[in-house]
């Protein structure tokens, strides 16, 4: 138990392994009077509440007869308050459906592993993602499911803002484009790719450079991006069909959480029409 425990992570293979004996120790004693949880050996009852994951054995009507401490974390419930509810109590009628149908596989004696959405009693929503596994007695027969679940909310609240930018970044007239450190392209938007005549399939992976004449190629160096917090400037950018057009560029570097730079965003503005107007004005003056 020390072994695992000092395991700076956990993964499913671990946990299985281990709540698979709690499986067959609980199954064994199924028939006593005493409740699942008291009937497992402390040293087992002790590991799965280290464990940060959440870990539940459910019955056949999907009610919660043991859990870790951090399954009541994740419902959002006070210790000892999760046992004897059913998940039911937590899920709408798509979600409850959705579980029934798993259980069925369970009765196959069929592992399946989806996402699930709670509703905590509170009112908060919480995406989840779990690993269900059959639970049988030492006849095989079905009493179950114990399974293991994590709470993913996070991790799909930053998938949907990312879902989200990227939409606008792709429907905006800006052009964008995100360099490496060798300003090699990571992310262009098709504004940016319209705009120099290219589509984006064809600039992915190539020099940025490519949008500027040679006489203006310069390489950064890790120091320059260092210093660099926010880079304005109007320029001169090159077409695939080589002609050139006047632009006004804006380059921020993207530094990680240890301040070292990674990447560079460069938004792209024509403004040939603006060059153009100013012109015209200019020569209205004389």
């Amino acid at each position: 138990v020390q072994h695992i425990l000092s395991k700076k992570s956990l993964n499913e293979e671990y946990i299985f392994k281990y709540i698979r004996h709690m499986s067959d120790l609980s199954s064994a004693l199924w028939d006593s009077t005493e409740a699942p949880a008291t009937i497992l050996d402390n040293n087992y009852q002790n590991l799965i509440n280290h464990f940060g994951e959440g870990i539940a054995f459910v019955d056949r009507n999907e009610r919660f007869v043991l859990v870790n401490k951090a399954a009541e974390r994740i419902f959002k419930v006070n210790e000892g308050e999760l046992v004897g509810k059913g998940l039911q109590d937590f899920l709408d009628e798509e979600q409850y459906k959705q579980v029934r149908t798993h259980s069925d596989k369970r009765k196959k004696g069929i592992q399946s592993s989806y996402d699930l959405e709670i509703r905590c009693l509170d009112g908060e929503t919480r995406q989840l993602f779990l690993t269900g596994n059959p639970w049988s007695d030492s006849h095989g027969n079905y009493l179950g499911t114990y399974g293991v679940f994590f709470d993913i909310t996070e991790k799909m609240n930053a998938r949907n803002e990312l879902i989200l930018l990227k939409k606008a970044l792709e429907t905006m007239h800006l052009g964008v484009t995100i360099t490496n450190l060798n300003r090699e392209i990571i992310y262009i938007n098709p504004a940016e790719a319209e705009m120099h005549g290219y589509t984006v399939e064809e600039l992915m992976n190539r020099e940025s450079r490519l949008f500027g004449e040679k006489k203006n190629w310069k390489k950064l160096k890790v120091e320059d991006l260092l210093k660099m917090e926010s880079w304005k400037r109007e320029s001169v950018n090159l077409h695939k069909d080589g002609t050139i057009f006047p632009v006004h560029l804006i380059s921020d570097v993207v530094k990680d959480n240890n301040n070292i730079p990674i990447g560079v965003v460069t938004c792209c503005l024509d403004i040939r029409d603006r060059k153009a107007a100013e012109k015209a004005l200019r020569e209205s003056q004389l």
